[in-house]
């Protein structure tokens, strides 16, 4: 069954996105990315200030925030440690012994 033309409300729509429903308000009334993506565009808002939006539109931005989210460089510590070239063969005779039982 095909849910991408269903409506959901704002609080759906945040917990699809892992975000927190007034972070999602805030993007879509100020016009501004959420967490680095364009946030989905609302299908209709309601009189009390909620909105409705197409199921699939948020399911394709959520995919786009976890695809951001693999993106993130890990180099933060990239000058303050220092691998040293062997790292992949140290003590790899204190190993043998331990793994051969001598």
């Amino acid at each position: 069954m095909d849910f991408s033309d269903s409506r959901i409300g704002i609080n759906d729509a945040a917990r699809l996105l892992n975000v927190r429903t007034s972070e999602l308000k805030a993007a879509i009334h100020e016009r501004k990315p959420l967490r680095g993506v364009e946030p989905p565009e609302p299908m209709y808002r309601t009189g009390s200030g909620g909105l409705v939006f197409r199921a699939g539109d948020v399911m394709a931005v959520a995919s786009l925030l976890r695809a951001s989210l693999q993106k993130r460089d890990a180099g933060f510590l990239r000058d303050q440690i220092k691998v040293p070239d062997d790292f992949d063969r140290m003590c790899e005779d204190e190993i043998a012994e331990l793994f051969n039982g001598k």
